[in-house]
């Protein structure tokens, strides 16, 4: 398992990602999301019926998977999310950096 984060204090989005597998990862619970759905986002009905389920007052509630870091990614933001790129491990090492790394090995 290993952790990734999204930060950005313009948008109230301070959440934090595990990684458990290349398809298997879980957003934590008191995760902080964007306070808006982007009406042009295909997503929008999806992730707003996930978010009453999930979360309230734009946080979290209970430790949520997804089976891709961007699914992830479009539920934090409420918009379009390349997961792979966005979600970052305290050494600011991308999902993709990270999974080329482990390739590499």
């Amino acid at each position: 398992m290993k952790k990734f984060y999204i930060k950005s204090n313009s948008k109230g989005i301070d959440a934090v990602l595990e990684m458990y597998s290349d398809n298997e990862y879980i957003l934590l619970k008191n995760s902080k999301i964007s306070h808006n759905v982007s009406n042009k986002f295909k997503g929008k009905t999806m992730v707003e019926k996930r978010r009453k389920e999930f979360s309230k007052d734009f946080i979290v509630l209970e430790n949520i998977k997804f089976s891709s870091p961007s699914t992830a990614g479009e539920f934090v933001f409420g918009t379009s999310c390349n997961g792979k790129e966005k979600w970052k491990d305290k050494n600011k090492v991308s999902i993709a950096e990270y999974l080329r790394s482990l390739n590499n090995e």
